[in-house]
């Protein structure tokens, strides 16, 4: 699979030049890199350099550690090094600033969240005006909708590494008005995310990034390489803008350090990405980001966008009613209409790979997908989306719950994807339960099960019922009776606490989904107190290795694939599948084997 998929990156894919790579001891999570072991994951990804950060600076030793990135920049042709700055200590980090600018360092880190540096505080803001006046380029950690407001108005460059596709509004709106500001891909993923960015501000504001080797690499790669955007706005995201913000290649201003020279000596080293075109796609001209692409030109003094206007007469399939005056409100229409035609060359690709990848011959099963609205900026509530989606990667079959069930009204939410279900047959339901309503979960279990649904869903979170309360035991008993496995969002050592219910449950079968979220490293625990419980590892950002590490101890017999879809790119748990460079018989029992037994499909 690994090497199949590197083809598919080399051979269809743009050029990449990642803008985050870490170097050292990851404290948190356990990871560590060197220069040669960064440069080795480039090459598997088939990038052809990278912006390598030291994370020893970061924590504990400013200098030492930006001389640590600027050595690994000279030893390691294809990195370019950049500054990380101490928030904690303004006067010093202005000084790093000075020191490695003189350098050719273009690009310097703030951690504001990590140093726990409020965006108010008076260095941060001098920090970002120094930079801001150096045309120097800010990578930013941490929440933007928090992050953005020492640079605004000062013209600045700034790249927002965590912009994620649940803060997609804010980032928009914020680029409409900051032309210097922009994202890193890493966390951008929503099935539509890249694609309504690209349509509104332009893919010039998007940038690769994949924080190696905290986080795996493979599926902010995979998302790209299969995204709806045209071949040249993925070249821009791939490498393109990182060549004009960052100075590579050919770009003037590139310093010797920077670039990997000594900066003790005359000499020039290290290869980077060629230059790139930073010209927007003609086919695709920006305009307002509350347009969704539906309209014209931005208007002389912008007007509070408009509030859409739904039809409810079907309320899984959200479409935009007309208005007083006869126009249709865009409301992400117009860019579900985009992507999905963005998605026919893709489809059509996909229909025509070989059998050489385990992923095109297994009947891929995702466990943990959702049909309906999702309450942020995506527009995935329509049906025909959740069927591109499923084209896109190969998936055969997918076990759903509707998001009505999950946020608002269970029972309502059943019975609207009761409806649904027969219009495509690759779904299969799953009857949500809300512990609070267990006559009416009894009724909709006895009636809809065996009527394309074949399992349960129970998200405690939004139901207000922890995994230890006694109402969730009798929903999971309720559901035992009935036969069938139950999909229990998970999300830290509640992981725990589902392994102990499910064990005094004769007869339940249950999934933990996301596998316990941040506490995955509790599997082989939670493994180890029940053997009826499988494991879903989604997760929008997967951490590096966290698949191969549970594998490894608890087996793949009690692995299983999901998605988390619509709300995330089905790329983000691919690629982490990708990443643990599983075995052939392995990975076709973890992609679909085991949830067809576990399920009878």
């Amino acid at each position: 699979m690994t090497a199949t998929m590197s083809g598919e990156a080399q051979a269809d894919g743009p050029r990449l030049f990642d803008c985050d790579l870490l170097l050292g001891r990851h404290p948190g999570s356990a990871t560590e890199s060197d220069a040669a072991s960064l440069a080795a994951r480039l090459a598997g990804l088939g990038a052809t350099g990278g912006l390598v950060c030291s994370l020893r600076a970061a924590i504990l030793g400013l200098r030492a550690g930006n001389d640590e990135a600027l050595a690994a920049a000279r030893e390691q042709p294809g990195l370019i090094a950049a500054g990380v700055l101490d928030l904690r200590d303004p006067y010093a980090s202005l000084a790093e600033i000075e020191r490695l600018a003189v350098l050719g360092v273009r690009a310097f880190r703030l951690l504001p969240d990590a140093q726990h540096v409020p965006s108010t505080a008076p260095g941060l803001r001098r920090i970002a005006r120094e930079l801001a006046e150096r045309g120097l380029v800010a990578l930013v950690e941490g929440d933007l909708r928090v992050g953005w407001q020492p640079f605004v108005g000062r013209d600045a460059q700034v790249v927002f590494l965590d912009a994620h596709a649940y803060h997609l509004g804010d980032l928009r709106l914020l680029c409409a008005d900051e032309p210097g500001f922009h994202a890193c891909v890493r966390q951008l993923v929503g099935p539509d995310s890249l694609e309504r960015l690209a349509a509104t501000v332009g893919a010039d504001r998007l940038l690769f990034g994949t924080a190696t080797p905290t986080f795996d690499a493979e599926p902010v790669a995979l998302r790209l390489r299969r995204s709806g955007l045209s071949q040249a706005e993925a070249e821009l995201v791939g490498a393109g803008n990182a060549a004009r913000l960052f100075g590579t290649a050919d770009h003037p201003g590139r310093g010797a350090a920077a670039r990997g020279a000594d900066p003790r000596s005359t000499g020039a080293a290290g290869a980077g990405v060629a230059e790139v075109s930073t010209t927007a796609d003609p086919a695709r001209p920006r305009v307002p980001p509350w347009t969704d692409g539906a309209r014209g030109g931005m208007p002389a003094t912008p007007a509070r966008p408009p509030a859409p206007v739904y039809s409810v007469s079907d309320p899984a399939e959200i479409s935009p009613a007309a208005s007083p005056s006869g126009a249709r409100a865009s409301a992400g229409t117009a860019v579900v209409g985009a992507v999905s035609a963005g998605l026919a060359a893709v489809r059509t690709a996909a229909a025509t790979r070989t059998a050489e990848s385990a992923v095109d011959v297994a009947r891929v099963v995702d466990v943990h997908g959702h049909v309906g609205p999702q309450p942020f900026d995506c527009a995935v509530g329509d049906l025909a989306v959740t069927g591109a989606v499923l084209d896109r990667h190969g998936i055969d079959c997918q076990l759903v719950s509707h998001t009505e069930a999950i946020f608002y009204d269970a029972v309502a939410g059943n019975r609207t994807l009761a409806a649904l279900l027969p219009r495509e047959p690759r779904l299969r339901g799953m009857v949500v339960v809300d512990p609070r309503r267990l006559p009416e979960a009894r009724r909709d279990l006895r009636e809809l099960i065996g009527t394309g649904f074949v399992g349960a869903k129970i998200h405690p979170p939004l139901a207000h019922v922890p995994i230890a309360a006694p109402e969730m035991r009798a929903a999971l008993e309720l559901v035992a009776e009935h036969d069938v496995p139950v999909l229990v969002h998970t999300w830290g050592e509640d992981l725990l606490d589902l392994a102990e219910v499910v064990a005094m449950v004769p007869g339940l079968r249950a999934i933990a989904g996301h596998m316990g979220g941040p506490a995955w490293r509790l599997v082989p625990a939670a493994a180890a107190r029940c053997d009826r419980l499988w494991f879903e590892p989604s997760l929008s950002r997967a951490p590096g290795g966290r698949l191969r590490w549970v594998r490894d101890r608890i087996g793949v017999d009690r692995l299983l694939f999901g998605t988390d879809a619509t709300l995330t790119d089905p790329a983000s748990a691919l690629g982490a599948v990708e990443a643990a460079g599983l075995p052939a018989d392995e990975l076709t029992a973890v992609l679909g084997g085991n949830a067809r037994r576990l399920f009878r499909l």
